[in-house]
This record gives C-alpha cells, sequence and structure tokens, in this order.
C-alpha cells in the first residue's frame, strides 16, 4: 500500500511537471489583451455596483438623520 502511494504521489508530480511545462499552447497578443480588457472591465463593474450600493445606503441613513434632527428642532422651536 505503501509503495502505491508513492507510485501514485510520483505520477502525479510528473503529470503535473509535464502539463505545466507545455509550450505549445500560444495566445495572440490582440486576443490576450482583449481577454484581460473583458474581464477587467467586469470586475470593475462589479465593484462599481458594489460600491454605488454601499454609498447609496450610507447616503439614505445620513440624510434621514439629518431630516430627523432638522424636523425635531423645528418642532422644539414651535
Amino acid at each position: 500500500m505503501k509503495n502505491f502511494t508513492l507510485l501514485l504521489l510520483f505520477c502525479s508530480v510528473l503529470s503535473a511537471i509535464v502539463a505545466c511545462s507545455n509550450q505549445g499552447v500560444s495566445i495572440d497578443p490582440a486576443q490576450q489583451q482583449a481577454k484581460i480588457d473583458s474581464i477587467v472591465s467586469v470586475r470593475t463593474a462589479v465593484i462599481k455596483d458594489s460600491l454605488d450600493a454601499v454609498c447609496s445606503q450610507r447616503m439614505t441613513e445620513e440624510v434621514s438623520t439629518k431630516v430627523d434632527s432638522i424636523v425635531n428642532v423645528m418642532k422644539s422651536s414651535n
């Protein structure tokens, strides 16, 4: 069993080395840049949407607090 485990580990490491050393796969620089641009634009949109949601929530809370404060001051002055 121990020999089988070592053989399996050796085969796994050997196949990983062979797979990582494959230089036959290449991508055109224009295609690579297009893929990078696509990934960046998607991630940028996700981050922007997330920040917009956080900002809107914060703005709603702060405006609500300020409106309540102004209303309370107006009520107390009357």
